[in-house]
């Protein structure tokens, strides 16, 4: 399951993954980002999205919620910035750390454990 959080920040798309994401999911998110970058417009400024994601528990992504990602999000493959992923998971700080020297070039990755989500969302609102 996929929850939009609430932030103040008016450039900042927050979701927590808690089990497995699904295409309910997906829209919920992707309806939230649209409105950000709608957001960003309307008032001028500029419109580059940051990301903070918190993992409680990841169980994957139905197929169909992928492809709903790829349609959705990736035309906006340059609109995104930053991205802090919070989580206890250890495979998952490998991954960020990973992948992150690779995907630097597009967009900022970040890992955080739980004890940081404030250092999390600060580092990625700045």
């Amino acid at each position: 399951m996929l929850s939009v959080l609430a932030t103040p920040h008016d450039n900042v798309l927050a979701v927590r993954i808690d089990g497995k994401i699904d295409e309910d999911d997906m829209e919920r998110m992707t309806d939230r980002m649209e409105a950000l970058f709608e957001g960003l417009k309307a008032a001028g400024k500029p419109e580059k999205l940051r990301v903070y994601v918190e993992v409680v528990e990841w169980r994957g992504i139905t197929f169909g919620a992928l492809m709903d990602e790829l349609a959705e999000v990736l035309p906006h493959i340059n609109d995104f910035e930053r991205k802090a992923v919070v989580s206890d998971i250890d495979w998952m700080e490998t991954v960020t750390n990973l992948f992150a020297p690779l995907t630097n070039w597009w967009i900022e990755g970040r890992h955080y454990r739980p004890e940081n989500r404030d250092e999390a969302m600060a580092w990625v609102a700045e």
